[in-house]
């Protein structure tokens, strides 16, 4: 469940519009080129962050992809570990009910 290895710039413009916005970046990308004739599909750009000296750092579908991908095993991560807890508080409190340690 490592980061996915891409631009520092690119990482932070995604947490900053979240998993809603970059999914409708990626609509609109889709709405654009539906088929990916125009470039393939995990090289489209979907927007332009800066301009540096070796050129612009731009955000591409397959960018976006890898990151909504590792925000949803993350997630299913702490899903899981809730359900986990719920579980035992559950387990915890009907051990308490049938073994009272008082009268």
């Amino acid at each position: 469940m490592a980061r996915p290895n891409l631009h520092p710039d690119i990482l932070r413009s995604f947490e900053e519009r979240g998993v809603d916005g970059v999914r409708a970046s990626l609509y609109h990308a889709a709405a654009q080129d539906p088929l990916g004739f125009a470039t393939p599909s995990n090289k489209q750009p979907l927007y332009a962050l800066r301009e540096t000296d070796s050129g612009t750092v731009s955000a591409t579908r397959g960018d976006a992809e890898r990151w909504l991908a590792w925000k949803g095993r993350r997630s299913d991560a702490w899903v899981k570990g809730g359900t986990l807890a719920a579980l035992a508080a559950a387990l915890l409190a009907l051990c308490a009910w049938l073994f009272p340690l008082g009268r």
